[in-house]
């Protein structure tokens, strides 16, 4: 109580009601933050009851789990999924945001701040584990808004490991269905179509016909040249090249080949 009453007291943090007879300590001040080298932490700022309640339900897991490894900056997640993974910085979830200058946009990744995190008790740890955290609404609306924000991401990942944190599993079973119907759905894309576009592109590009390409398909070629890296693929484009296999039939044979998701999901 003495040190609440100091911090409260020094204008170092308010308080809050929280139910009937609990309260919240929003410690506000930018020297504390400073002492530890946090001072621009957006903590710091006046925030809605149902924003504390979901900051809170996130360290409640993150204690109860110290040996995950987490990934604590927008920073390390862009660059796990795009340097390491290969993956398009496109298919992120991202948001907009106006800058002081007028015209000037940035984007930015992964604004939830849901624990992201490696779990060491499996077998695939070194598999990504995504997570949403209920902040205790009464509807699964923001629970869906969230799948599909990210659910460019999920479709490109061939092994899929999701939690669902609440501080109640009123809403568990409701959510695991949601998150099978959208994560479960046939792909928007055709794996067979995809190894068709490379072979084009990359029949345009040898031929130096440089002029035919436009800078979406220099980005996809790029992309497709480092996924398709395989001596099945090499010897496919020739046998189409040369008209001995037709498009019909490359379509076909990539599509049944395509690796089918794997999805884990877990409360």
């Amino acid at each position: 109580m003495a040190f609440t009453k100091k911090l409260v007291g020094k204008d170092y943090a308010t308080a809050k009601l929280l139910l009937r007879n609990g309260r919240i300590y929003h410690l506000h001040s930018r020297l504390i933050y400073r002492a530890v080298g946090r001072q621009n932490l957006r903590n710091r700022s006046e925030h809605s009851l149902e924003y504390i309640h979901t900051k809170l339900a996130i360290l409640h897991f993150v204690l109860a789990h110290l040996d995950y490894r987490y990934f604590e900056t927008e920073a390390e997640k862009v660059k796990y999924f795009c340097s390491k993974l290969g993956l398009n910085k496109g298919i992120l979830p991202s948001k907009r945001y106006s800058g002081a200058v007028r015209d000037k946009t940035t984007d930015r990744y992964f604004v939830d701040k849901f624990p992201l995190f490696f779990a060491p008790e499996s077998s695939l740890s070194l598999v990504v584990t995504f997570s949403f955290v209920d902040p205790g609404l009464m509807t699964l609306a923001s629970f869906e808004t969230h799948l599909l924000a990210y659910g460019t991401l999920f479709a490109a990942l061939p092994l899929l490991r999701f939690v669902c944190i609440a501080t109640c599993s009123t809403h568990f079973e409701s959510a695991r269905k949601l998150f099978l119907s959208i994560t479960q759905k046939a792909p928007s894309i055709d794996p067979g179509e995809q190894v068709l576009r490379y072979f084009t592109l990359r029949k345009v590009w040898e031929a130096k016909q440089y002029g035919n390409l436009i800078d979406d398909d220099l980005e996809f070629l790029n992309r497709a040249t480092k996924q398709f890296n395989d001596a099945l693929t090499n010897i496919r484009y020739y046998q189409w090249l040369q008209g001995h296999v037709s498009s019909d039939i490359i379509r076909a044979e990539f599509r049944d080949l395509a690796p089918k998701q794997e999805v884990f999901f877990r409360t």
